[in-house]
């Protein structure tokens, strides 16, 4: 048997550090470590602090879009699953980077939604994510001589990196079910408990499926897609995921509307 007050110490040490926003990288990584410790031995962020309730939270995690990417509804849905929240559109005013085309155009921005805990540990692996695939996209776009931003180019290789991102990550949730099969039979594992507490909070959250297959791409396109394919295996999260013969996926969840 295994200490169960050396585990949560390390826990809380591991949930620190992911707190500590002075270096991203050890703080995802320190992230990832707690949330798998966690679902091993079933606790929370309240069970190893010593607090006795949880609490439910909202964060966002993107800005307010007139148009979705979908790359990023893709994540945020992989991503929620997998920390036992949800992921759904909050309605606001358009913020631009640049400029708004309208003051008052509105569009969506996605939200996390959940038990406190598990919240942060979404936005912050959401976050990091992002900025990876957005880091890999700049230098792909740079190595190919593109001074300025094609958002067809770089939207379909940031697809792509999401897509296998998404993959590993369906992959680890299939691990964790794995693990908690028997708790879950009883009906008594944290997980079964957190989603039932946060289904009655919030209801249940609808997902609809879209085909984002080979369509009518250009070569560029199609290039850039396979891109984002082969440097998304190479983020941390991610393992190589099955024949590189068969392509890509044929489809996808995103959030409904």
């Amino acid at each position: 048997m295994e200490d169960l007050s050396k585990i949560k110490d390390r826990i809380a040490k591991l949930l620190a550090m992911a707190d500590d926003s002075s270096s991203p990288e050890e703080a995802a990584i320190a992230a990832k470590r707690a949330r798998a410790l966690m679902d091993k031995y079933q606790m929370d962020r309240f069970d190893v602090e010593g607090r006795l309730t949880e609490e439910f939270g909202e964060e966002r995690a993107t800005r307010f879009f007139a148009s979705m990417p979908m790359y990023l509804q893709f994540l945020a849905t992989s991503i929620a699953r997998y920390n036992d929240c949800q992921a759904v559109f909050t309605r606001g005013l358009v913020d631009f980077k640049k400029k708004r085309v309208s003051e008052m155009q509105v569009g969506n921005a996605i939200v996390f939604r959940g038990y406190k805990s598990d919240v942060e540990l979404a936005a912050n692996m959401y976050r990091k994510l992002t900025e990876t695939v957005d880091m890999l996209c700049k230098n792909y776009l740079k190595d190919k001589g593109y001074e300025k931003y094609p958002v067809r180019i770089g939207g379909q290789f940031k697809l792509g990196a999401i897509m296998v991102i998404g993959e590993r990550i369906r992959e680890m949730l299939k691990e964790r079910d794995a693990l908690m099969n028997e708790a879950a039979k009883t009906g008594t594992s944290l997980m079964v408990l957190k989603t039932a507490g946060v289904v009655a909070k919030y209801g249940e959250v609808k997902t609809k499926t879209v085909n984002i297959g080979n369509g009518d791409r250009d070569d560029e396109e199609a290039d850039a897609r396979r891109a984002g394919y082969d440097e998304g295996r190479k983020v941390e999260i991610v393992r190589s995921v099955g024949d590189e013969s068969k392509g890509e996926s044929s489809g996808a969840l995103r959030l409904s509307q």
